[in-house]
Parts: structure tokens; sequence; C-alpha cells
């Protein structure tokens, strides 16, 4: 095989390159054995999250008795939220990422 540039000429020939030579066995192994062991290391942030993940639905028993009745109030059309309040904790959240 040879190589050639827009000239014409050739620049390197690849002759000597067989395509189909196999990699030696012995090089495979050997960088099998030197692998190490898959790892997972959980920080202790995460599994205090995850412990919190499962207690929370036992600790929030009265959120969620507070969501349900919220839920009810709309569904009835008697949930009247106080738009001041609403607005003013949107604008402390909108101002709190800038």
């Amino acid at each position: 095989m040879t190589v050639k540039l827009n000239t014409g000429k050739p620049v390197a020939r690849l002759d000597h390159l067989d395509r189909r030579q196999k990699p030696d066995v012995k090089d495979k192994k050997s960088s099998i054995e030197t692998r190490q062991a898959d790892q997972v290391k959980i920080s202790a942030f995460a599994r205090e999250a995850g412990q919190a993940r499962e207690s929370g639905p036992i600790r929030d028993s009265r959120r969620a008795d507070r969501i349900a009745a919220l839920k009810e109030q709309i569904a009835d059309g008697s949930y009247q939220p106080d738009s001041r309040a609403v607005a003013t904790s949107l604008l402390k959240h909108i101002l709190k990422d800038r």
C-alpha cells in the first residue's frame, strides 16, 4: 500500500504492516491481571440522604395530612391562597439564585 499526497509522489510505504497480525496473547493476559476490581464508595452525605428517604414517609405524616387537605380544598374550590405571600415567596426564590 502506498500513501500519496496531491503531488502524486509516494510519502510512505506501508507494505510491511500486516493488518491480520494478532496481538501477543501474553500481553493481553498480563493487562487483565493488572486491572483492579471495581469499587463503589458511598459518602456519608449519600448514606444520610438514603436514610432520610427511607424514614421520610413516617416522619412526614403531618406534611402528608396537610397536602391531602390542600388537595381537597383545591378540588372543591375553597382554597384561597394569599397572593401577596405567594408573590413574596416567588421573589425571594428568584433573587436567591442570582
